[in-house]
């Protein structure tokens, strides 16, 4: 089993493929079994409730996130969305 689009697969679950939304990926929730969604992760630097937008020391609001505006000058704040309204 593959994972779809905007999908994260967990390295190993068992001998099954896990797949989890990409969204989840570094959010500082392990979600796989084995961690491997938070493993090479940034330290997020943005206090409780905020982004690390993926270039630069920049901060935005969560609930800033996947909201069909790019935040972030890097736009990271609109990737790996699950419904893109941009």
């Amino acid at each position: 089993m593959e994972c779809a689009d905007r999908e994260f697969k967990c390295v190993d679950h068992l001998n099954n493929t896990m797949c989890i939304p990409a969204s989840w990926q570094c959010d500082g929730t392990a979600d796989c079994d084995d961690q491997s969604d938070e493993t090479g992760c940034r330290v997020n630097r943005c206090g409780a409730h905020h982004f690390a937008c993926v270039a630069g020391d920049e901060c935005i609001h969560g609930a800033w996130i996947c909201d069909g505006d790019f935040d972030c000058h890097d736009g990271s704040d609109e990737h790996n969305c699950e419904s893109q309204t941009v």
